[in-house]
């Protein structure tokens, strides 16, 4: 996973911010800077606030103090979620599932959202869903693979 420097870390967090300010109003959590496990969580609903926004952007990342100078990434939530729900594609990487994807299709909502992922970047998630937002259209499913076997049949 990555391993940032608190110069490097700073920087990743006000390039987040960034990306996030193009969207809409950001709002950023800095949480346990001061402590061995460190979480960032940074939002936009864009374009507005409810009841006229049309998706709500979530990145969470967790951090764990390496040396007194060093956090090493160990897990990440990235989430699109279209307004009105139940629309939504996510990363994540945190226990007991490891790496894995989420999806839901609006015309599918009740099937299980759990999928096969990779390991991807905040800033690979971002353009993935800014993709999604643009289109402005349902998310759909395609070309995923469910995480739990059963649902193979």
């Amino acid at each position: 996973m990555t391993r940032l420097t608190d110069q490097a870390f700073a920087q990743r967090v006000q390039t987040i911010e960034a990306m996030l300010d193009d969207i809409g109003e950001t709002v950023l959590d800095d949480i346990g800077a001061e402590t061995d496990v460190r979480a960032i969580r940074a939002s936009a609903r864009a374009p507005l606030s409810p009841p006229f926004e049309q998706a709500l952007f979530e990145y969470y990342e967790i951090y764990e103090r390496r040396s007194r100078s060093t956090w090493e990434l160990v897990d990440y939530f990235y989430e699109f979620q279209q307004r009105p729900p139940p629309g939504r594609r996510a990363h994540h990487r945190h226990d007991p599932h490891g790496v894995h994807a989420h999806c839901v299709d609006p015309r599918h909502a009740e099937r299980d959202d759990h999928y096969r992922g990779v390991l991807v970047s905040v800033f690979e998630a971002h353009a993935e869903f800014l993709q999604w937002f643009a289109r402005d259209g349902n998310v759909d499913c395609f070309g995923l693979f469910p995480l739990f076997s059963d649902e193979l049949t």
